[in-house]
């Protein structure tokens, strides 16, 4: 594709200013066509925020656009279906936001009609594409972890009370398809995967603290692997402040975010930090704290001024380098249907063990309780029932 790709953005709410930010960050290799919502006051936001060409109130018509190349579904999962299925028959390739669908059972359909068009629907887990997940992939893939053994990774989040910013569909079983789980954690769930391979158990605890909500907002789960690795994974929204902790613990080296290395073995641990510096060159250790703050006062009393911190890049922008790279070399979008499936497969099985106290084997499909997703109805007998 010698033009810069054309976008058209289904949706006009807050994770779609998301993407229509990473697009600017690339200006020369993507352009915003149109965006589509239901909500004119949104589509007006968004018109005057990004300079949108041209605003619709109907998806169709933007799928008819044929200056269009790309559409980004940015919607309520529960009307992912509909929406990936249209675009996808449209001739357009098609970026859909996580989950894939509000249920496994809407993403198999989603998946059935995606089989049909090879390579042209990506689901949005962009944290793959964050630097420091690239190192741990990178390091595993050249051997220098080892095996790997143990995984813990814990999301802590929390309601922002500022109006807004949390959607009135969050939590709600039928259209976001759970809580914490399905809206916040799946990009974890899908972080593990991807670093340990499939999931082949799971056991869990869900709760509801905050009573306003249909769905969880607290979880706490362990996942086996496979390949013979464990995990324990947990999120909340009752946090005080939002953090991430992840650690990878191979038999050789273990890596950790925020960013560590460690070894018991010193030979072994300077070995690939320096085999890290060469293919990442930020991966060298920084000054100490203390150090830059006497480095600044120096810097000043001789009348320099002191290097401002570099902007931090919108975390969509690496995944849409990744789709337009896609793109213009005709080669497969990157995070299949299929990963994306996998993903929600295991907030499925999250929720099977949590609401029925046992430990799930995946695969998991039709026979699956919850597989046309939790209901409020079954969400509250199960708790009650715990």
């Amino acid at each position: 594709m010698e033009r810069p790709a054309g976008f058209g953005v289904i949706g006009a709410g807050l994770v779609a200013r998301e993407h229509l930010d990473g697009l600017k960050q690339m200006p020369d290799r993507a352009r915003v066509v149109a965006v589509a919502d239901v909500s004119e006051r949104s589509l007006r936001a968004v018109a005057d925020s990004f300079f949108v060409p041209h605003v619709l109130s109907d998806h169709r018509a933007l799928l008819d656009r044929p200056d269009v190349d790309v559409v980004i579904v940015a919607t309520p999962p529960s009307a992912h279906e509909e929406l990936v299925i249209d675009a996808l028959s449209a001739g357009k390739a098609v970026v859909c936001e996580k989950p894939l669908a509000h249920s496994l059972a809407s993403a198999d359909r989603i998946l059935a009609a995606a089989e049909r068009y090879p390579g042209r629907l990506s689901v949005v887990h962009q944290l793959r594409f964050s630097e420091t997940v690239e190192r741990i992939i990178w390091a595993r893939d050249e051997g220098l972890l080892g095996a790997l053994r143990f995984g813990r990774l814990n999301q802590f989040s929390t309601f922002d009370q500022k109006p807004g910013t949390r959607s009135s569909w969050w939590g709600r079983w039928g259209i976001a398809g759970g809580g914490v789980t399905m809206t916040l954690m799946i990009h974890q769930l899908d972080l593990l995967q991807y670093i340990f391979g499939k999931a082949r158990t799971v056991s869990a605890l869900v709760t509801t603290t905050n009573e306003d909500l249909e769905s969880e907002d607290s979880l706490s789960a362990n996942i086996s692997f496979q390949s013979g690795a464990i995990a324990s994974c947990s999120a909340t929204m009752l946090a005080h402040q939002a953090s991430t902790v992840l650690d990878v613990i191979g038999d050789l080296c273990s890596v950790h975010r925020p960013w560590a290395l460690r070894s018991a073995d010193g030979h072994h641990l300077a070995k690939v930090q320096a085999e890290l510096e060469k293919r990442f060159p930020s991966a060298r250790p920084r000054r100490p704290a203390r150090w830059t703050r006497i480095t600044t006062r120096v810097a000043r009393r001789a009348g320099f001024a002191p290097r401002q911190r570099k902007k931090q890049e919108n975390s969509h922008a690496p995944y849409l380098r990744q789709v337009v790279d896609a793109l213009s070399e005709g080669k497969p979008l990157p995070v299949s249907a299929h990963e994306g499936r996998s993903a929600l497969e295991l907030c499925t099985a999250i929720y099977t063990a949590a609401l029925n106290g046992s430990v799930v084997e995946l695969p998991v499909g039709p026979e699956n309780p919850y597989y046309d997703g939790v209901t409020v109805s079954q969400y509250h007998r199960e708790r009650a029932n715990a």
